[in-house]
Formats: C-alpha cells, sequence, structure tokens
C-alpha cells in the first residue's frame, strides 16, 4: 500500500471526494492517486485491507480508530440521521462536508442532501454525455499549424486553459491542475471535470468544448 509523499507536491480535497467504488472518502490526491486522512492510497473496487502490525514500510490500525462502519457515506448518514447520536452524527457530516459543514442538524441534512443531488446530477450529465455524443467540429488551423498540437511544458507564458479546451493546444495534466490552483484554487483530479468546470465558468461553450475527453 502506498503513503502520501508529503515532501512532493499534493492536493488535498475539500470537502472530501467520496466516489461510488471508494470504500472510504479521498482527502489528498498525487499524481492522480488518491489518499485517505490518514494518508493511506485508495484503491478503487478494493476496500482497506487490515495492516500487518510492525511491518516496515506500513502503517499500523489505530487504536482508537473508529470502526469501518462508521465510515458512512453521505446517503447513509443521512438516511440515519435522527438515530445516531449527535456527537458521531456531526462528527460524521463534518468529515464528509469539510469546512463548509453547518452548525445544526437540519442544515446539515439539507447540505447533505444538496451534495448528494449534486453528485447524482454530475453522473447523470456523464451518462448522457456518453449515450449521445456531440458532433465533432472541424478545428481550423493555419496550414503551416501541425494537424495535432504539440505537447508543451507550462512556462513563462503559463497554461491556456481555453485553447486546451477547445482542443487547440495540449499540456501535461500535471500542468493543467497547477494552472487551476493558480487560477481558481480548485484541485482537479479529472480531465472530463477540468473541462466541465470551464464549460460552467463560461471561458468556452459546449459547443466550442473538445470531443476526446469523456
Amino acid at each position: 500500500m502506498r503513503k502520501l509523499d508529503r515532501s512532493r507536491h499534493f492536493g488535498k480535497i475539500s470537502p472530501p471526494y467520496h466516489r461510488e467504488d471508494f470504500d472510504r472518502p479521498a482527502f489528498y490526491e498525487q499524481d492522480g492517486i488518491f489518499f485517505d486522512q490518514h494518508d493511506r492510497e485508495i484503491i478503487p473496487g478494493q476496500p482497506l485491507q487490515q495492516i500487518v502490525p510492525h511491518e516496515p514500510g506500513q502503517v499500523t490500525k489505530d487504536e482508537d480508530e473508529k470502526p469501518a462502519e462508521q465510515q458512512m457515506t453521505p446517503g447513509e448518514l443521512l438516511r440515519r440521521a435522527d438515530t445516531r447520536p449527535w456527537a458521531h452524527f456531526r462528527k460524521e457530516a463534518r468529515r464528509i462536508l469539510g469546512p463548509s459543514c453547518p452548525a445544526s442538524k437540519e442544515e446539515i441534512k439539507v447540505a447533505l442532501q444538496n451534495a448528494i443531488a449534486e453528485y447524482q446530477a454530475r453522473m447523470e450529465a456523464r451518462r448522457t454525455r456518453a449515450a449521445n455524443p456531440a458532433p465533432q467540429q472541424p478545428v481550423q488551423r493555419p496550414a503551416q499549424q501541425p494537424s495535432a498540437p504539440a505537447v508543451q511544458q507550462a512556462g513563462s507564458t503559463g497554461v491556456d486553459l481555453a485553447a486546451w479546451a477547445r482542443g487547440q493546444r495540449e499540456y501535461l495534466f500535471g500542468d493543467i491542475r497547477k494552472a487551476f490552483r493558480e487560477q481558481y484554487h480548485k484541485v482537479v483530479t479529472e480531465r472530463r471535470d477540468a473541462l466541465d468546470f470551464l464549460i460552467e465558468q463560461g471561458v468556452i461553450t459546449a459547443e466550442e468544448a473538445r470531443q476526446d475527453i469523456t
């Protein structure tokens, strides 16, 4: 099991990101890999296995760590809101919602409902795009320009996110993530999420968006 290397650059995810195939929320991202609040790697579709104590290079299970069944998804926490002790409910809500977690139970319920609805809307939008791909528009390029844009390192001129989103320029995804952090103070972990965000912000229109990212 890999551990987050805090001596290198990494992204902090707020609120924590809990994908359907994750057995626990992701708090950090490094090199496209997600890690939990204890810096442990999250492997999609694979639950956390018990670590052998004192194995070199591995971590041991904390004695005061809560049972795994208490690590609930937003939907589970919302369904059990009125049956869980307030202290545990509030702790789990803060873990899921992060610093924006409201103070009262009713406000937390609403915030959980909004988080679930937002996640479902994103998934539905992706399914719709996959089922109904938009026709590709021909890209007009000067005769002397290469047929495919060259991959460029972000330098002193910076990353042109609009040109990348239109398919006119290509950059290493690490440089794109860096540009998002610098320009929007946002952590993106997937190219599709980066493209959707630029459309939502009005940087480009949906019709202009490149079609090679699904």
